[in-house]
């Protein structure tokens, strides 16, 4: 038989028996009653029938209410990043037609509210780690000029490690390895620990009085 034969078939019988049950629709309800009434199995297989109509509906309704709960927390998320923005537009568009009294009034709130502030660095400190990275590459851009992608290139170059000791930034404490820069010309020399860039620092980058400390512990070391 014909595909399209074998669709148009079924397609009248799927009509002609929509038709049949709004004809017949009443005596079609008595005998479905009468057979609850004198055929067990027909009304055991109905309750069971029934009973996974409901659970389907109870599983699409959970589906449907975390669907709409989930809906509402992205149309929440986006009116919070909206708000964001348009109180970032504000502040950028105050910064730009009054730059000093913006700085004022930045000063005057810090002065403020300077414990609090400060309360909230140390917790995104000690807890969030993006934020401590984000703030550890403002202060290294700040102080030495160096982008993210420079210091990932220099971390590369000395594997992880302190120049001069080797130890891993994951033995280095908290704080991990630090930029080594020259005092005098402001280039950056490396990465140090903590301890050997502080060791570096009290003896003023003298290599006179390292070389004279070397000789002091070999003096002693025999």
């Amino acid at each position: 038989m014909d595909t399209d034969k074998l669709i148009d078939a079924k397609e009248r019988k799927r009509l002609y028996a929509i038709q049949y049950r709004k004809d017949n629709a009443e005596k079609l309800k008595e005998r479905h009653n009468w057979r609850l009434l004198n055929d067990p199995d027909f009304a055991k297989r109905y309750a069971e029938k029934q009973e996974k109509r409901k659970h389907r509906y109870q599983e699409s309704h959970v589906e449907a209410v975390a669907v709409r709960q989930e809906k509402r927390i992205q149309l929440a998320m986006a009116r919070e990043t909206r708000e964001r923005e348009r109180h970032k537009n504000v502040k950028r568009k105050a910064r730009e037609t009054n730059r000093e009294g913006y700085n004022a009034y930045m000063r005057k709130y810090h002065e403020k509210n300077r414990d609090e502030i400060n309360a909230k660095r140390r917790f995104l400190w000690a807890n969030d780690l993006k934020h401590r990275s984000k703030a550890t590459q403002h202060r290294i851009k700040r102080d030495f000029g160096l982008e993210a992608e420079q210091y990932a290139d220099l971390y590369l170059t000395h594997n992880g490690k302190c120049a001069i000791c080797a130890i891993s930034e994951a033995d280095a404490g908290e704080k991990g390895l630090a930029v080594d820069h020259c005092h005098s010309t402001g280039n950056v020399r490396g990465l140090l620990c903590r301890k050997c860039n502080t060791s570096l620092g009290q003896f003023k980058d003298d290599v006179s009085l390292l070389q004279k400390a070397i000789e002091y512990l070999n003096k002693f070391k025999e």
